[in-house]
């Protein structure tokens, strides 16, 4: 009976020292080593990159356009998703809309033949890029927004993506928290969906941080970032159930 107790014990114990000694490796795994490890996941992500051709979207300080931001950024976002074994597919590459030279109902036809990208890709994951603005030019800070009652998923993914966001900030910024609404193209497809707004061209600072190529990378890499802490908390919650 006590050489029994011992070697349950024992096991035990080996068990135990086994999953500490996973969760300290899991720990101790900078961003780059653990977003390696189960990224070729054979996903799908559509990257949105907001306005574009006729409809340049926002305009900012010094006359920055929202489109040419909204692009520069989808287009790093794409990089990291490629590197790392997904399929990206880009609702637009270059400064053109989708919806011919802005005449009439061109801009519900931009929207339009963006959703029907969506609904065909059939993605992971889909997310918007754009720029924000606001009449009074104290308001800064990146904010990310998904669909009300839209699919599962979609809020935590808002919230991983926002919490990368947040730790780029300068400090003394105020951390914004994400907002769910009522967006065409969130709802267009199954997959989670987000609007990232990547900051205010309205604030004189953060315009400049936007344009700033670095600065992007840095944005682009949140996003990257945000997306793969996403299927994190998913994986968790279907452990739990």
């Amino acid at each position: 009976m006590g050489k029994r107790l011992t070697k349950k014990a024992f096991i035990a114990l080996g068990l135990s020292v086994f999953l500490l000694a996973v969760t300290a490796v899991s720990i101790a795994l900078s961003d780059s080593a653990r977003s390696a490890i189960g990224l070729n996941l054979g996903k799908t992500i559509v990257l949105d990159a907001g306005h574009g051709g006729f409809d340049g979207g926002a305009v900012g300080i010094d006359g920055v356009v929202e489109a040419q931001l909204n692009l520069q950024i989808a287009l790093k976002v794409q990089a990291k998703f490629e590197s790392a074994g997904w399929k990206v597919v880009q609702t637009r590459t270059a400064d053109e809309g989708l919806g011919g030279d802005g005449k009439g109902t061109d801009k519900q036809k931009d929207m339009r033949a963006r959703a029907q990208i969506i609904k065909d890709t059939k993605p992971d994951i889909m997310v918007s890029i754009h720029m924000n603005k606001y009449t009074s030019a104290s308001v800064r800070g990146p904010q990310v927004f998904y669909q009300s009652g839209a699919a599962e998923g979609g809020a935590a993914l808002a919230q991983c993506i926002q919490d990368r966001l947040n730790a780029l900030i300068p400090d003394g910024w105020k951390k914004r928290e994400v907002k769910s609404g009522d967006f065409y193209v969130l709802k267009a497809g199954e997959q989670p969906s987000v609007i990232v707004e990547c900051g205010f061209i309205s604030n004189p600072d953060e315009k400049a941080m936007l344009q700033d190529e670095q600065y992007q990378d840095r944005v682009a890499e949140a996003i990257f970032k945000g997306v793969l802490d996403s299927f994190t908390v998913e994986t968790a919650k279907e452990i739990g159930r």
